[in-house]
């Protein structure tokens, strides 16, 4: 959905409602990053995938720290996936890092640890 240079995706992830937004996020944008995260039911798991931002202003933050709250009260989530530097930036300065999706640790392999016995 492009509006004023953004572009906003909107897919689901087995079971998880991933929203993919490019270009710049400010004052004049910020509108349709709101409509189109309202779209999505509030007790749903959403991810905002940030890779492709160039820019998010105050404006954009406010969108995001609404949405969040809001979910967060319907029992629903909000993450955000891949931050680009600029929003990763914006996110460390407010101390909002609680936002960030959670990495996810690959599985490690377990070792057993077997006995010697030593014959004496």
């Amino acid at each position: 959905m492009p509006q004023g240079g953004l572009y906003v995706d909107v897919s689901n992830e087995g079971g998880v409602v991933v929203t993919t937004v490019r270009g710049e996020i400010d004052i004049g944008s910020a509108d349709t990053l709101n409509a189109a995260l309202d779209r999505v039911p509030n007790e749903e798991r959403l991810v905002l995938d940030l890779a492709a931002v160039d820019f998010m202003d105050s404006s954009g933050l406010a969108v995001v720290l609404r949405q969040s709250m809001r979910r967060r009260d319907a029992g629903g989530t909000l993450h955000i996936r891949r931050p680009s530097v600029s929003v990763q930036r914006l996110l460390v300065f407010c101390c909002l890092e609680h936002l960030l999706e959670p990495e996810v640790e690959p599985e490690k392999p377990t070792r057993r640890w077997t006995r010697r016995r030593s014959k004496i």
